[in-house]
């Protein structure tokens, strides 16, 4: 399970938000203020050319002073804007070529860093109240200059912040001249607070980008977006070490599966040619193997579903959350959000391989036993008398009892303790107990053939009684105590949908599942 480590350690559960706002709606977040510089009017180094006869059109990058401001009455705006972008990319060009950036991810990051903010294009203020019409002619000439413009570099932001630059134009233009001020403020508020939308949503669909014309709403949307979706990241980050500590924990079972065959592969070889001095042995062996592959499946198992149901839960609170939103993201062809996928993906692996392994190891177990208690039959046929036969058994199979008696006994004892409780509504964890209650009874059918293996008798009498016990506590005991602690979750305000799903295991008779998600529930009350 490489793959699931490369998730948690290259990416984590954080990138999948920035991906996702990316496709679709590249321009329609509001763009980021540049730099205080951007404010400042064009430096002693640019390059003017101007008529006398209206305001000269300027291009300049609004955050970079090492960019000339150009300046033409008579230049077509595209002219002007291409000039300013060539300088630009010679400019980064040299940036992302510095020593300081090494590798190829350096270069990119720098490259990027440095075009970030495109050319903007904008008419100088009218130097009298007689060049305002000059003025709004010049103003015009940028905006068909951006509508018709099928260039990939001529984009929506460039457009906006020209625009936004136009205005802050006129406004000095109002509170310079006394007259005639009405003119000015009617044409900045044409052109800028209603052609403005159209003609934005217009190039941001000649990119391939649609937004709504309401930028404002638009921009308070997306915020809305991102705000949901940073707060269901960061819940997702608060699992991320109980998931990498369980994808290492599942890699390290898995690789060492090809060492459990091998050794399971050495035991049938062994029992084939053993007698009955050494079959208790490998018996005893073979009985302690499956009991440590039983432990381990049921706890991966166990983990990664209470895992699963958690994100589970973290995803379904943040489709309720972005639900107001469906029509906008529908609208702007965003892909709904799934951060959770990836790694619930990896979980349902990790129970998957872990079902099928159990099932796969029990299988050979059972059937190596089996083999075992034949051979020990037929060995026992040969000897040549009964007395002889009893002296052997008794000598060869008193360690083997001993050491299974004393196992036996300490998992009764182990099993009889109370399992831990949550802090603050004070009910049991219920899941780890029945897993010990199920270990045991899957000895029921190996003591029930004690008859066949002699050394084991002392140790299933042991667990003769506990057999019971451990029947009731799984079909009895364990539902009604799940059925009440229920009902208190549901008084202290445990999400409704939790518990809904452990009455539904319930009803269906699976008890494993319903254990599993009554604990996912309980752990869910601490947080409350």
């Amino acid at each position: 399970m490489t793959s699931p480590l490369r998730f948690i350690r290259g990416h984590g559960l954080v990138p999948f938000a920035a991906l996702l706002l990316a496709a679709g709606c590249g321009q329609q977040t509001a763009p980021e203020s540049p730099p205080t510089t951007a404010n400042k009017e064009p430096g002693p180094t640019a390059t003017v050319t101007r008529a006398a006869s209206a305001p000269a059109i300027c291009a300049y990058r609004p955050d970079y002073n090492v960019i000339p401001t150009t300046c033409s009455s008579t230049r077509e705006p595209a002219d002007l804007y291409q000039g300013v972008l060539n300088s630009i990319r010679s400019n980064c060009i040299v940036l992302a070529e510095n020593p300081n950036s090494p590798t190829e991810a350096e270069k990119k990051r720098a490259w990027e860093a440095c075009m970030k903010y495109p050319p903007v294009l904008w008419v100088e203020a009218a130097s009298s109240p007689d060049q305002f019409d000059a003025w709004n002619a010049q103003v015009e000439r940028i905006a068909v200059f951006f509508r018709t413009s099928n260039a990939p570099d001529v984009t929506a932001t460039s457009f906006e912040q020209s625009l936004r630059k136009i205005r802050d134009v006129a406004n000095g233009m109002v509170n310079s001249y006394h007259a005639p001020i009405r003119q000015v403020e009617n044409s900045n508020r044409r052109i800028l607070d209603t052609t403005l939308p159209d003609l934005l949503k217009a190039k941001a669909e000649a990119e391939g980008k649609p937004i709504q014309a309401d930028l404002a709403q638009q921009r308070e949307t997306m915020s809305e977006i991102q705000s949901v979706l940073a707060r269901h990241q960061a819940r997702l980050l608060t699992h991320q070490p109980a998931y990498a500590a369980l994808v290492t924990q599942f890699e390290t079972y898995r690789t060492n599966e090809p060492i459990l065959l091998n050794r399971l592969k050495a035991l049938v070889q062994q029992a084939s040619t053993a007698t009955l001095a050494t079959l208790p042995n490998i018996q005893l062996e073979l009985v302690q193997l499956s009991r440590a592959e039983s432990l381990a499946p049921q706890q991966l198992q166990l983990e990664a579903f209470r895992l699963s149901r958690q994100l589970s839960r973290v995803h379904d609170e943040l489709e309720e959350e972005l639900e107001p939103h469906f029509d906008f993201i529908r609208t702007h062809n965003i892909a709904r959000p799934k951060l959770a996928d990836e790694p619930m993906d990896v979980l349902a692996n990790i129970q998957a391989y872990a079902d099928s392994r159990y099932v796969r190891t029990g299988d050979i177990v059972s059937k190596t036993l089996d083999g075992i208690r034949r051979r020990q039959t037929a060995l026992m046929t040969l000897q040549a008398d009964q007395a002889t036969r009893q002296t052997i058994v008794q000598n060869t199979n008193l360690a083997a009892s001993t050491q299974f008696l004393a196992e036996t006994t300490a998992r009764v004892t182990e099993v009889g303790k109370l399992p831990p409780r949550s802090t603050k509504l004070r009910l049991y964890f219920l899941a780890g107990k029945l897993q010990e209650h199920e270990s045991i009874l899957q000895l029921e059918s190996v003591c029930a053939k004690a008859a066949a293996t002699p050394w084991m008798g002392t140790g299933c009498n042991t667990l003769t009684l506990q057999f019971s016990k451990s029947r009731n506590y799984v079909n009895l005991t364990l539902p009604g105590t799940m059925r009440l602690n229920i009902a208190s979750m549901r008084t202290a305000g445990v999400n409704a949908t939790l518990l809904q799903e452990i009455e539904q295991h319930l009803a269906a008779g699976r008890v494993r599942a319903a254990a599993i998600s009554h604990d996912v529930a309980l752990r869910s009350s601490e947080d409350l």
